[in-house]
């Protein structure tokens, strides 16, 4: 499976069945088509048990055969045996052992979120002139339909986050009310983890497979997707915090390896925040180095806009201004996604990632291999 993605980064599916049919050309059944209407394996005859297990062992070998030639083809033995293989260690040991957790340290954020939610509510219901349950999507609709007569909402047709966030553009009611309940999304992804906390440890199960991108994911609780708190990771041992997601972190590499000295002022501040973007008078987000990110990784417009409450308009502008105040940043990125396309793999600092998508037919896949490489790149 590892072998399989370090190849082919952007395959549908890794299991067994899949792998064998795709490069060995061999369909074999799988365990439920043999169990059928079995409730239980000992139901089958051992024979017919003991032939399915054989040919499973057998394809195993074979596809270990295949892909050791394909790593070896593709340059990627070094990458494969001294980092893929030695991270899956690292990350097998940390399910046994346990993740450490400061307790005390990821309450202390939990109640920092909720005072950040407390005090939106406050200056919601200030605005409003009146208490309203923010919490329920009925009372929230009847309010901004009857009191404030957004006549927007009976012209789309859309769930109610998707057009609060639509709202949020022009309005501060439905765009505070968004980002409140964001808020409490971040707190009870925190209370699963708190929840899941045994002997200071929690015991996620990681994948290096399911992000196309490379980075590495964890459920059981989810921990290194479900947020970008950047206070998140330092409630972690260390040993696990370089999995995390952070957005300056990342900023600061692209700019490294891009060598955008505009870009450097521009993030050399305490904050660390991007000072250009948080001054910017169309943007009306404080993560404003998660906006960047996400226009260099090319997110798609209409994500960026109900994620940023930002116009389409504006946003064009807004990228289009970026884009001249870093030519270097972008003119990087321009190159190193036509090279990619060009060898179907992407590479950097002695890494690669292919992805087939990169050189295949399908133009929706091609452009999702492309965001895949640009988000692989930031992760690097």
């Amino acid at each position: 499976m590892l072998a399989a993605y370090e190849c082919y980064g952007d395959l549908d599916f890794l299991n067994l069945g899949f792998l064998s049919k795709t490069f060995l050309g061999k369909v074999n059944p799988s365990y439920k088509e043999i169990l059928g209407n079995n409730s239980s394996p000992w139901d089958i005859p051992l024979a017919k048990l003991a032939e399915h297990a054989t040919a499973d062992a057998k394809t195993t070998f074979q596809l270990h055969r295949f892909f050791l030639k394909e790593i070896s083809l593709k340059g990627l033995s070094k990458q494969y045996f001294y980092n893929t293989m030695p991270l899956c260690l690292t990350l097998g040991e940390l399910e046994y052992c346990g993740v450490k957790v400061d307790r005390e340290k990821i309450c202390q954020l939990r109640d920092i979120i909720i005072k950040k939610a407390n005090k939106l509510m406050i200056n919601i219901r200030s605005t409003l002139g009146r208490d309203i349950d923010i919490d329920s999507d009925e009372e929230v609709k009847h309010y901004l339909l009857s009191d404030l007569s957004f006549s927007e909402w009976n012209n789309f047709n859309r769930p109610f986050t998707s057009l609060m966030e639509y709202l949020g553009i022009t309005h501060d009611v439905p765009r505070h009310i968004v980002q409140y309940r964001r808020l409490l999304k971040d707190v009870q992804s925190i209370d699963v983890i708190i929840k899941s906390i045994k002997d200071n440890k929690i015991f996620p199960i990681f994948s290096q497979v399911k992000s196309k991108n490379g980075n590495v994911t964890t459920k059981q609780p989810d921990i290194l997707d479900a947020l970008y708190l950047e206070e998140l990771p330092l409630c972690f041992e260390r040993q696990i915090q370089p999995c995390f997601s952070n957005p300056l972190s990342a900023i600061n590499r692209i700019q490294e390896l891009a060598g955008d000295e505009v870009l450097k002022h521009d993030m050399s501040n305490r904050s660390g925040v991007n000072t250009y973007l948080s001054n910017h008078p169309t943007v009306q987000t404080d993560d404003c180095n998660s906006l960047l990110l996400s226009m260099v990784s090319d997110m798609p417009y209409s994500k960026m806009i109900n994620q940023f409450f930002i116009d389409k308009r504006d946003l064009l502008a807004l990228r289009q201004t970026i884009e001249s105040r870093y030519p270097i940043l972008f003119s990087f990125l321009n190159k190193y996604k036509t090279e990619s396309l060009k060898r179907g793999f992407s590479e950097i600092n002695g890494k690669r990632k292919y992805l087939i998508g990169l050189k295949g037919p399908n133009l929706v896949k091609r452009r999702n291999a492309e965001q895949f490489a640009l988000k692989w790149l930031i992760a690097q």
